[in-house]
């Protein structure tokens, strides 16, 4: 779902030397969570990704990398980060784990015919792709797609686009999302982030419709 990793944490563990994990986009735009401590990766761990992430062998790297004494910090769903946590089976201080505000994991198969239906509606292969481009506003979700053509297109949710109706109709998600566990508190994370929805209602000075991000902090 909202793989987004925090610019501020990510930038800052980069220049203490820490490793930083997180969902990027592999060459097919299928998701998959990937660890790095070179800073030029840190952008490719942006944005958000709502499709379910591929985490074989993440959790091994990480457990990996705690124990060599390196630094890291991880985000993934509420429930990879729990799992994360009961996998390591104790606490690292060298370790800091983000989850986020989590409404559902949607179906990669879904999530592949949705692009193989721009394409096809295109006529031209897909070269980059955003889920929430904020070009055209915050509030408006809006979905970029740039072709190999040159050309680029965008996908409202209030358009009607499929991905959001399928998505916010609650009906392309995991069986387990619908039994979340994981959702409340305590939280198995240090950190949770989030678009803070409802901004305009506490603190309009700053809203100005182009993202505001809630953090809330668990531990010291």
């Amino acid at each position: 779902r909202d793989f987004c990793l925090s610019r501020g944490l990510g930038d800052v563990y980069k220049r203490q030397g820490g490793y930083v994990g997180g969902a990027i986009y592999n060459k097919d735009f299928s998701v998959s969570h990937f660890i790095s401590n070179n800073p030029a990766d840190l952008a490719l761990l942006r944005q958000s990704k709502y499709s379910q992430s591929q985490t074989c062998g993440i959790y091994k790297e990480v457990k990996r990398l705690l124990m060599a004494g390196e630094k890291v910090l991880i985000c993934g769903t509420p429930c990879q980060m729990a799992a994360l946590r009961r996998f390591l089976n104790k606490d690292y201080e060298n370790l800091i784990i983000v989850d986020f505000i989590c409404k559902s994991i949607t179906s990669p198969k879904f999530y592949a015919k949705y692009l193989d239906y721009w394409e096809r509606k295109v006529g031209s292969q897909l070269v980059s792709f955003k889920f929430k481009d904020k070009e055209l506003g915050w509030r408006s979700l809006v979905k970029r797609f740039d072709f190999k053509n040159g050309k680029t297109m965008y996908s409202r949710a209030q358009d009607n686009d499929l991905y959001s109706m399928a998505y916010h109709g609650n009906i392309v998600s995991r069986p387990s999302c619908y039994f979340c566990q994981f959702k409340g508190f305590p939280r198995m994370s240090d950190i949770t982030i989030a678009d803070f929805w409802g901004v305009e209602n506490i603190h309009p000075e700053i809203d100005d419709d182009k993202g505001v991000s809630v953090c809330l902090l668990y531990t010291s």
